[in-house]
């Protein structure tokens, strides 16, 4: 059983660029943050709820539920249809259980203040 995608997110990929003077690598995302992402089809989203305090985890806005074989990383950044999104943490993957069944995974957003 695999659960549709109807959504489709644009996916800006981080990677290190070269370093500065101060040798900081800056950061380069693929494609650039000033064109449209590329496009993504993932499941759904919705707003993250923490029922009780968790200090393991990311603070997050938005998770972000993607099918089997979508790559994340922390710095990736997401176009969603009402504002652009940072990936934190790693994502949560629910795709080793005891039967073969892959739901995909949970990706962590946090959104991006200008």
């Amino acid at each position: 059983m695999t659960y549709p995608t109807p959504y489709e997110v644009g996916w800006h990929t981080w990677s290190a660029g070269t370093s500065t003077a101060r040798n900081t690598p800056t950061d380069v995302y693929t494609p650039a943050l000033t064109v449209t992402g590329r496009a993504v089809r993932v499941i759904g989203w919705a707003p993250t709820r923490e029922l009780e305090p968790n200090t393991t985890r990311v603070e997050s806005d938005i998770d972000l539920y993607v099918p089997p074989g979508v790559a994340s990383q922390p710095k990736d950044v997401v176009d969603l249809p009402f504002g652009r999104f940072e990936v934190v943490g790693w994502a949560e993957d629910f795709n080793y259980g005891p039967f073969g069944f892959q739901p995909g995974s949970v990706v962590k957003l946090k959104r991006i203040q200008h």
